[in-house]
């Protein structure tokens, strides 16, 4: 049987750091977008008189947070680090099984399994990268 501890590690590491910031950006996008909406609606409804000024600043704000969300990307970045933590919890589900796989697997089987485990892990080490809204010298030789 494989040993595979450094890869257990390496993947708990990675659900970690992307659950960290999976949280931090479902917060700030919520966040944002439940205060742009409070601030317009506070705009549209502020009682129209010689105190425009508050609801020019209403709107403002509401428009500052919403261009916020957009340049920032919360909402891609926390739909990114969703989807790669459950790609590393996908990776430590195949190890699981490899390393408890039941009597009757023939020899090719385990050995597909096993390739499946270290393509996916590296498929996943791969986009780690691809961050939303990060423009990196390969995204940038894309375009």
């Amino acid at each position: 049987m494989t040993n595979f501890d450094q890869l257990k590690a390496d993947i708990n590491s990675g659900v970690k750091e992307h659950e960290k910031h999976q949280t931090w950006d479902a917060y700030a996008y919520n966040s944002f977008a439940i205060l742009a909406i409070i601030f317009t609606s506070l705009a549209a409804v502020f009682p129209i008189g010689d105190n425009t000024w508050v609801i020019r600043a209403f709107a403002g704000v509401g428009a500052i947070l919403i261009s916020l969300e957009k340049s920032l990307h919360f909402g891609s970045r926390w739909v990114y680090h969703r989807e790669m933590r459950h790609g590393y919890l996908v990776v430590s589900s195949k190890i699981y099984f490899y390393e408890n796989m039941p009597e009757g697997f023939t020899d090719g089987e385990k050995k597909k399994i096993y390739t499946e485990i270290f393509q996916e892990y590296y498929r996943l080490k791969i986009k780690e990268g691809d961050v939303p809204g990060v423009q990196t010298e390969k995204k940038q030789q894309k375009s």
